[in-house]
């Protein structure tokens, strides 16, 4: 199990523009089409983040996996299990910073937030099927 530390506050945050400002946590995050459709592995979704410039800012990260599951919401509807104010968003994983295990088989994996049942998980790092949404601080 994994533990955010991040609370989020009622009311606090808001969409403009191709982000989310979430002040509850301080954090804003890529809301463009991109994320619906930008699949990679996990050293190019680093890269991508690092390279990234939307909204005037250019000080993009991948998020770490506790930032990333402060946008989980499991009250809405239906899937995916994500903040409603977040309006591109597809049912797949997103990529977080955060390493995870090597296997006994020696893969290197690494952890991800998957928004169809709005888990934490781990794969191997070269797997190519998880979208990218990145973050900065505000």
């Amino acid at each position: 199990c994994v533990r955010s530390d991040f609370v989020a506050e009622a009311g606090a945050d808001s969409a403009a523009g191709d982000s989310v400002t979430m002040n509850s946590t301080g954090l804003v995050w890529q809301n463009d089409t991109t994320v619906t459709t930008n699949t990679q592995d996990w050293a190019s979704a680093s890269s991508y983040c690092a390279a990234l410039s939307l909204d005037g800012s250019t000080n993009w990260r991948l998020p770490s996996i506790s930032e990333l599951e402060t946008i989980v919401d499991l009250t809405v509807s239906s899937r995916p299990y994500i903040n409603a104010l977040f309006s591109n968003m597809v049912v797949n994983g997103y990529w977080s910073s955060t390493a995870g295990a090597t296997s006994r088989f020696g893969t290197n994996k690494a952890k991800y937030v998957d928004f169809y049942d709005g888990i934490s998980k781990e794969n191997a790092n070269n797997y190519t099927g998880y979208n990218v949404r990145c973050v900065r601080n505000k």
